[in-house]
């Protein structure tokens, strides 16, 4: 039996996920498969409403965040998902609402509100998947903010 590397199905997980209380499992005879995320809805609860037009562009982006670090203000245009590899990551809207995520958890992003990230005392890893439009950045920041990549 070929061994599937983690790294080469976790796009596939993330991308196809949705928050659950408890992980869901698929398992083939081939793998077995934790289901992180599967969902319509961002983090903070909005709607997932559609795909921008355009010729599709996936990125899987690796971040490694320092300790203690608060990323700028920023919003996305098209869905995107991640995963904790080690350390805490905690997302915040302007309202103050937020919610936070550790190693081993999956998380999914709003699309056109405004957040941020706040890493904890041991930083964070991040895989992260951008689902988008060639040409569209997966990241705006807010006016006056620096750039998150």
């Amino acid at each position: 039996m070929k061994k599937l590397s983690l790294i080469k199905i976790l796009p596939f997980i993330i991308a196809s996920s949705g928050v659950y209380a408890t992980p869901a499992h698929e398992n083939t005879e081939s793998a077995k498969v934790d289901i992180l995320a599967r969902t319509q809805y961002a983090w903070d609860g909005s709607e997932y409403k559609k795909y921008p037009d355009g010729q599709p562009e996936l990125s899987v982006l690796k971040f490694n965040l320092k300790p203690n670090s608060v990323l700028p203000w920023h919003e996305h245009p098209y869905p995107n998902a991640g995963y904790v590899l080690s350390g805490t990551l905690t997302i915040q809207d302007k309202s103050g609402h937020s919610r936070t995520y550790k190693q081993g958890e999956g998380f999914t992003e709003s699309v056109n509100h405004v957040h941020r990230g706040i890493t904890g005392a041991d930083g964070a890893v991040l895989i992260v998947v951008y689902s988008g439009v060639k040409g569209v950045p997966p990241s705006i920041s807010e006016p006056g903010e620096k750039p998150e990549f």
